[in-house]
């Protein structure tokens, strides 16, 4: 709370930015929501943060595996699974090649 009310008085001494937006909050706060619904409602604090660490850990390594793949350090199933394949490959993986 004391973050929109300092918010409130800065855009009101200053205006607000032109290229601020709430997308990060946004997408933070989504993230927390599916969190929540994925906890049992008991002792669900410990429980959010495993689930919060477990996403971020994927994202991480999905970020990793993904600069790998582009600079063509790759296992061709995790460029497959992550969908970085260059189009003649991706061909070849279609049902209809097999």
């Amino acid at each position: 709370m004391h973050l929109f009310s300092c918010l409130t008085d800065h855009i009101r001494q200053h205006g607000s930015c032109d290229s601020w937006t709430t997308d990060v909050s946004e997408g933070l706060h989504v993230c927390l929501k599916d969190a929540y619904r994925a906890t049992n409602r008991v002792n669900y604090i410990m429980q959010l943060l495993a689930y919060l660490d477990a996403d971020l850990g994927m994202s991480i390594m999905r970020l990793n595996l993904t600069y790998l793949a582009l600079n063509g350090f790759y296992v061709a199933e995790s460029a497959r699974i992550l969908h970085l394949l260059p189009l003649p490959m991706k061909l070849l993986n279609t049902r209809r090649a097999r």
